[in-house]
């Protein structure tokens, strides 16, 4: 799919398609146009920007959690990624669980173009997933980090 095509496929969808929150459209095509041709890129958590970035790379790695009881596991981003007609499947790989308990065992076998981190702003994740993480890098690859804040009742 073209980059156009697929950035203006991604801004035709819901801007709730992710019942957890989504990125502006513009911050995903400009991750998009940073990743274009990379051999590798990671995130944390996954949405609307896995679907570009499984496009953009010829491989993606995306840490992401199942459904939490109680939550509907068809609005869940991770399922609704998963079934989207607009992944590149073949592209990614999904390790499924906490970074918090993922990141630390995972078998990084690969250094990345791009990581895009999502993560709770409280104290210690932002500085923990980062220094889990640092040294995963491509020489000039890129780092993004958004953080969100968990919903009272977490």
């Amino acid at each position: 799919m073209k980059p156009e095509s697929i950035v203006d496929s991604i801004r035709k969808l819901p801007a709730a398609w992710n019942p957890s929150g989504s990125l502006n459209i513009q911050v995903i095509e400009r991750l998009y146009r940073c990743a274009e041709g990379a051999e590798q890129t990671s995130e944390t958590g996954c949405g609307k920007s896995t679907l570009a970035l499984s496009h953009a790379a010829k491989r993606h790695l995306v840490f992401a959690c199942e459904a939490f009881p109680g939550d509907d596991p068809e609005e869940h981003s991770l399922n609704k990624v998963r079934k989207s007609e607009l992944l590149r499947a073949g592209s990614c790989e999904f390790v499924i669980g906490t970074t918090q308990t993922t990141l630390p065992v995972f078998g990084f076998d690969r250094q990345f173009d791009l990581v895009l981190f999502t993560v709770p702003t409280g104290f210690p994740f932002p500085s923990w997933n980062t220094s889990t993480s640092i040294l995963i890098f491509e020489e000039g690859g890129g780092w993004s980090l958004t953080t969100f804040r968990y919903p009272a009742w977490l």
